[in-house]
């Protein structure tokens, strides 16, 4: 379809035309609320992610640096006299959350509660002029003990540790309001994935992507916009593997200097440019951290305006090419109006990586050209279902390991959409290969863009899928199976 003849329809009548680029094979699914709006209303409270503990209740993150204590029917732990929601733990003061940064991601030790560690990625303005500017500010990887004197419900402020991001050159460079800090995943291993996007300003040019920092505050060898995602010692656009106890890199990682302090000991995978949301594939990896083996990686990337992508890690090591490469597509320098490459120019050693370098995505769609109906694989893979796919805003999701929705979907890859918050669920093999994409309709599509849809997380106990959407936390449920979700699996743990 014509970009004029979609934003004729779209003005006309934007729920027929939804209707047409959409044939669902899966309609019965809806949205059960447990947080809202009500509770989630403004900037500072906006959900951003989620995390079971032992009981099956959440930790809910929020944009501004809180973390609230949720029961699994979503009743926020509050003040017995005043009414008032008593935080986990309340960080405002220390967060700025300007553009696409602040509390993005938190996660749990593998061995919580006997590990009680809880973890917080997000973006400090450490500045001393008390003005929030996001032009000027860092990630920082923080991890606290969840206290037992109140019942692992509120953190233990004196556990404080900060693992990466103490001062300017120890975190990630956030210089822009875009592709900060990313995600935090666990391997099957104990090992701690960080991904962090290449902070780089949305839409720019590649020449107009040079940081307006201060000098001194981040090194100079960093000081290469889009182009930190190729520098091994730079934290952008990498996904990292550190110790969880530590924050040192393991010496089993492919970049190993043999100092574990160093950036590029951390590094697991490079060439990203927003890995904002990634999860280890259930059944993969081994225990053994010396085998450096977390298990299969699914990173949900986030594209310029063309190109979503999912990319797999699996052994570690891989480049995935940004910015020289989007999903499959090696940028044409002369050509390519959206990320212009000066060839005269040198980099150092940030050479830009061949073909047989680049790890191309398990599979693409494309953000705007609605004449692109299909998902987009690399050569070989089993083309899947004929459905028109699209994607704004790729939020990579959960596996789905449950008894509740159709069977058929067992073992399926759930993903999203932020911008018009689709749902879909992939099928792979055991090699990684995409097999078929499904759509999933319902209720979520029905969102309005206002809520945003920013992760999805697989409950431990029952399987189920819940969501952080900006503006409310959500269970995925469906119609046909509605009594199974009044079962005894969903008494409410407190």
């Amino acid at each position: 379809m014509p970009l004029i003849g979609f934003l004729s329809s779209w003005l006309a009548n934007p729920n027929d035309l939804f209707a047409q680029l959409w044939a669902p094979e899966y309609e019965d699914f809806e949205l059960i609320e447990l947080a809202g709006p009500d509770f989630f209303s403004d900037t500072e409270r906006y959900a951003t992610d989620l995390a079971f503990d032992h009981r099956g209740n959440l930790l809910v993150a929020t944009q501004g640096g809180f973390v609230f204590y949720m029961l699994r029917n979503g009743s926020i732990a509050s003040d017995p006299d005043t009414g008032e929601a008593v935080p986990f733990l309340d960080l405002t003061d220390e967060v700025t959350f300007e553009g696409q940064g602040g509390l993005l991601s938190i996660a749990l030790h593998p061995d919580y509660p006997d590990q009680p560690y809880v973890y917080l990625y997000y973006t400090v303005d450490p500045t001393d002029n008390d003005v929030e500017d996001g032009l000027h500010r860092f990630t920082r990887l923080t991890r606290y003990r969840a206290d037992p004197a109140t019942d692992h419900r509120t953190a233990d402020l004196a556990s404080r540790t900060v693992l990466l991001g103490e001062t300017w050159g120890s975190g990630a460079v956030a210089h822009s309001w875009f592709h900060p800090n990313a995600a935090l995943a666990f391997g099957a291993d104990g090992s701690l994935l960080v991904s962090t996007g290449d902070s780089d300003n949305f839409g720019a040019t590649f020449d107009a992507c040079y940081d307006n920092i201060e000098p001194g505050r981040i090194p100079a060898e960093q000081n290469i916009g889009q182009l930190r995602s190729q520098f091994l010692r730079s934290y952008n656009g990498k996904v990292i593997r550190i110790d969880p106890l530590t924050g040192q890199g393991y010496s089993t990682n492919p970049f190993f200097t043999g100092n574990p302090d160093d950036i590029e000991s951390k590094v697991w995978a490079s060439g990203l440019r927003n890995p904002f949301r990634m999860t280890i594939r259930p059944g993969t990896g081994d225990p053994d951290p010396a085998l450096a083996r977390p298990g299969a990686l699914y990173i949900g990337n986030v594209g310029p305006n063309s190109w979503e992508s999912v990319y797999v890690s699996r052994e570690g090591g891989e480049n995935f090419g940004w910015p020289y490469w989007v999903a499959h597509i090696e940028f044409d320098p002369d050509a390519d109006p959206l990320v212009k490459l000066d060839p005269d120019r040198t980099f150092g050693d940030v050479p830009r990586p061949g073909p047989e370098q680049v790890t191309l995505p398990v599979f693409a769609m494309h953000r705007r050209n609605l004449s692109i109906d299909e998902p987009v694989f690399p050569p070989g893979v089993t083309e899947p279902s004929e459905l028109p796919y699209w994607n704004r805003c790729m939020i990579g999701g959960a596996f789905y390991e449950g008894t509740t929705y159709p069977g058929d979907l067992t073992g399926h890859y759930f993903f999203g959409d932020c911008i018009f918050n689709h749902l879909f669920a992939a099928q792979f093999d055991d090699e990684d290969n995409v097999l078929k994409i499904k759509a999933i309709g319902g209720r979520l599509r029905s969102f309005s863009q206002d809520f945003n849809l920013v992760a999805i997380k697989a409950d431990p106990f029952s399987g189920d899928l819940f969501f952080s959407f900006k503006r409310g936390i959500y269970r995925l449920g469906s119609a046909l199976f509605s009594n199974q979700i009044q079962s005894s699996r969903w008494l409410l743990h407190d």
